[in-house]
């Protein structure tokens, strides 16, 4: 099959020939339809290419994760050759013995975790925080390879390519009443941001937002805002384009942060007393610091990438900082009730994408996503020449 491949010292992965292997008892192969482009791809190759595995995807990240996906970080770390994407969606063309949930011909789209059902976070109720998140062991035989050499899936399902095999619980079965495109969107970017707000945050109705980075996972956290019946929402950004999206996704106000000082044109907005809740969805330290300083008494700031360097707040001020992984989400559950929103005309997708690229425009894709010319930017895999 053609997959986009990425090794360490490429700008951008090349489509090249990959082989796939059969379903073992729990896996799904799947014939990948649409696959979005997500920043943290784009944020994990740049980190490979940085001597030392610098960046934000390094290696220090791994000490703070559970067993499971600190094991599959580490692998990704190190892996010569990677299929990147983590939202795709598609059809299913073979399961394994024991998969039961799903079957051949069955619409699907992926997320990139897994989960046991045995440990203590998957009996708590917490999946998305499984401590082992099923995979193929490095020993196994690969997944994916090429020439007999490992070909790493990124996150577990490498959705740039035609064809992806995962663990049955990374995917969730889709009605045909949305478009692959706009489904696709929801294993991470939807997963992620609308999560935030309505499951880990859980935003109070008549509340205030601010949203900081209006990609599209803050245009997800926007959205959940708006459905959790929030008073007003600030969209910050320094992109005047990606702004006026927001509004058209429930943003009731807006602010380019270009040289300003934003956390004091928040406070001053909102009467000097700060908004309930801040998400900070830019992967950016500092930025993060301005959406903790927005906060009024007892604010959230829900972290969806970077932290804080300066945490005196939460003591004086009961403020809290939360940290959100993949929206908190049960996918099994919250991706058809995120399709009802969409059914309802509540949620908002196909208006999500904003470009749609064949695998061999790879590089105009990410351009666009590195320039902030695109909400989500998905890869179509079904009209490949």
């Amino acid at each position: 099959m053609k997959a986009l491949l990425f090794r360490p010292g490429m700008a951008y992965p090349e489509l090249d020939d990959v082989d796939v292997d059969l379903p073992r008892e729990h896996e799904v192969l799947v014939r990948v339809v649409a696959c979005g482009l997500c920043h943290s791809d784009l944020h994990f190759m740049e980190s490979r290419n940085q001597p030392g595995g610098a960046g934000l995807y390094g290696r220090g990240l791994n000490a703070c994760m559970q067993p499971g996906p600190a094991e599959r970080r580490a692998e990704e770390a190190q892996a010569g050759m990677l299929v990147m994407g983590h939202e795709p969606a598609g059809i299913v063309e073979a399961v394994g013995s024991a998969v039961r949930s799903l079957r051949k011909g069955d619409r699907v789209i992926g997320a990139g975790i897994s989960h046991c059902g045995t440990c203590r976070e998957c009996l708590a109720g917490r999946s998305h925080l499984c401590l082992y998140q099923p995979r193929r062991h490095p020993s196994d035989k690969p997944r994916l390879s090429k020439g007999g050499e490992r070909v790493t899936q990124f996150a577990n399902l490498g959705g740039f390519a035609e064809m992806l095999l995962a663990h049955e619980t990374s995917l969730v079965k889709i009605d045909e009443d949305i478009s692959f495109a706009s489904a696709s969107i929801l294993g991470c970017s939807v997963a992620t941001g609308a999560g935030a707000a309505l499951n880990t945050a859980k935003v109070a109705p008549g509340s205030t937002v601010a949203v900081f980075g209006c990609g599209g996972i803050g245009l997800s956290v926007i959205q959940g805002a708006r459905i959790a019946g929030a008073a007003r929402i600030w969209a910050v950004d320094v992109v005047d384009l990606k702004l006026k999206m927001a509004q058209s996704f429930g943003a009731t106000d807006t602010l380019n942060s270009t040289g300003i000082d934003a956390a004091a044109a928040l406070l001053d907005a909102t009467d000097g007393q700060g908004v309930d809740y801040s998400f900070e969805t830019t992967a950016r330290g500092d930025v993060a610091q301005v959406a903790f300083d927005c906060l009024g008494l007892r604010g959230k700031l829900t972290c969806l990438a970077a932290t804080p360097s300066s945490l005196s707040g939460i003591v004086w001020l009961e403020r809290q900082i939360i940290g959100s992984m993949l929206g908190s989400s049960r996918l099994a559950t919250d991706i058809p009730r995120y399709l009802q929103l969409y059914r309802q005309g509540r949620l908002k997708l196909d208006e999500m994408i904003s470009l749609q690229v064949q695998p061999r425009d790879f590089a105009h894709a990410a351009d666009a996503v590195n320039d902030g010319r695109a909400a989500r930017t998905v890869v179509m895999f079904d009209s490949m020449d």
